[in-house]
This record gives structure tokens, C-alpha cells and sequence, in this order.
């Protein structure tokens, strides 16, 4: 079984899931402004909702700095069954931020 864990992760495209955690960033971050900026939501992460206060150009250019940052450094390291471990993770996690974006949408713009 641990094996196979490996094995599946070990044939993930890193590439694919650093480009998918770059785009769904950008889309976290238009989404979020959004929100915000309609008063439906507010940033949940506290560190990120300071720099949000600060103004959208810095919540924006932090957010895809950190990313970035966090990309190249797992590109660097793609020959490592660790990395691709933390890329999926990041995939999934942004997968469920994005869902819960969809989720916001649907109950603001369709009730």
C-alpha cells in the first residue's frame, strides 16, 4: 500500500500542479477582492487580511510573491517524492478554495 502511495505520487505531473496552483492563486485572489469589496466576506486568513487593509495592490502582490516563491521552490525540488507530496497537497487545498468561491457565488448571485 505505501508503495503504491509513492508510486502515484511519484508519477504526478509537477509541472501541471504549479501551473494549477498559480492560476487557482490568481483566481483566490480576484475572487476574494471581490467579496470583500462587496462586503460578503471577509479574508480568513489574519496575516493575509492585514495586508489586505493595507490595499488590494500589496493583498495581490503578496499573495503572488509568497506563491511564486513557493513554486520555484518546489520546481527546484520536483525530483523529490516530498515535493510532489506538498505540490498535490497545495493542488487539493486550493481545489477546496476555489469550491468554497463557487459555493459563495452560487448562494449570493442565485438565491
Amino acid at each position: 500500500m505505501k508503495n503504491d502511495i509513492i508510486n502515484f505520487v511519484n508519477n504526478l505531473k509537477m509541472s501541471a500542479m504549479i501551473r494549477f496552483v498559480f492560476i487557482a492563486n490568481l483566481i483566490d485572489a480576484a475572487l476574494t477582492l471581490l467579496w470583500v469589496d462587496m462586503g460578503i466576506a471577509i479574508e480568513a486568513n489574519p496575516l493575509m487580511r492585514f495586508v489586505l487593509e493595507l490595499g488590494p495592490i500589496w493583498f495581490v502582490g503578496c499573495k503572488i510573491s509568497v506563491i511564486l516563491l513557493a513554486c520555484i521552490i518546489l520546481w527546484n525540488l520536483r525530483h523529490l517524492v516530498t515535493a510532489k507530496a506538498v505540490a498535490l497537497g497545495s493542488c487539493l487545498l486550493y481545489a477546496g478554495i476555489i469550491g468554497v468561491h463557487l459555493l459563495g457565488c452560487m448562494q449570493s448571485f442565485c438565491y
